[in-house]
């Protein structure tokens, strides 16, 4: 996964066919759709926006893998977005767009206040995220440090949620 100067977010999980992910939620209008930081565990991906949103999606889900495997098809049909080697061992890429909405993870819970008078008034947001196997770690502005999971697939997104650590 790669974050590009234009806050386009691209995935690398076939040889020569890139894709980025198109989501009104990460269209960079705004500080909540705008990606500041990228990280990926082991099934999932995930996004923070300037704002302090977390997002996250699972490459590999049933979705996203119906899309991929539709769009493979397509390109192979089409001559010139084959994926083959060039003479020189090469092997061109074919850019495309997959749309697909990533899941906004909940708000932070209440946390307990930290000796930091300089941020006092300002909102605790997370400024910070790292992916681990199945789930996220989350460093906020006024340094808490947070975990979340479990982020192995989107069912078990429902019982997640963030632990102060």
């Amino acid at each position: 996964m790669a974050l590009d100067s234009g806050g386009h977010i691209w995935s690398f999980i076939s040889w020569g066919r890139p894709y980025r992910l198109v989501s009104p939620l990460l269209d960079c209008a705004s500080q909540d759709a705008t990606p500041a930081q990228i990280e990926c565990g082991w099934a999932f991906n995930s996004v923070l926006t300037e704002s302090g949103d977390v997002y996250v999606w699972w490459p590999f889900s049933e979705a996203v893998q119906q899309n991929f495997a539709r769009r493979n098809a397509e390109m192979d049909r089409d001559g010139d977005k084959r994926v083959h080697p060039t003479a020189d061992g090469v092997i061109p890429c074919v850019l495309w767009d997959l749309q697909h909405n990533p899941v906004r993870l909940p708000a932070l819970p209440q946390l307990p206040e930290l000796q930091n008078q300089s941020l006092e008034d300002e909102e605790t947001r997370i400024t910070k995220i790292a992916g681990m196997d199945c789930f996220l770690i989350a460093l906020t502005n006024k340094g808490h440090v947070l975990k979340f999971g479990d982020l192995s697939n989107e069912i078990s997104l429902q019982s997640g949620r963030w632990e102060y650590v």
